[in-house]
């Protein structure tokens, strides 16, 4: 659920998507190793605010997420 938001505050953020290969295999390896760009990599005027809360709702490690979507909020 957490990263789902995370991934959904990523598009908003940025205008696309966290994983964006070149085709759909690719896209698939991206996400199995959780590389995607920072935010402000894609889309310079997002908040470093805004940046921390969408990369720390997306880490790969599910311990390292906020506890839940309250905390998130």
């Amino acid at each position: 659920l957490l990263f789902g938001l995370g991934a959904i505050l990523f598009y908003t953020l940025t205008g696309r998507a966290p994983y964006a290969g070149a085709d759909a295999t690719e896209t698939i390896h991206l996400a199995a190793r959780a590389e995607y760009p920072r935010p402000r990599a894609v889309a310079a005027g997002v908040p470093p605010a805004l940046e921390a809360v969408c990369v720390k709702a997306m880490a790969p490690a599910p311990g390292d997420r906020y506890e839940s979507a309250l905390h998130l909020a």
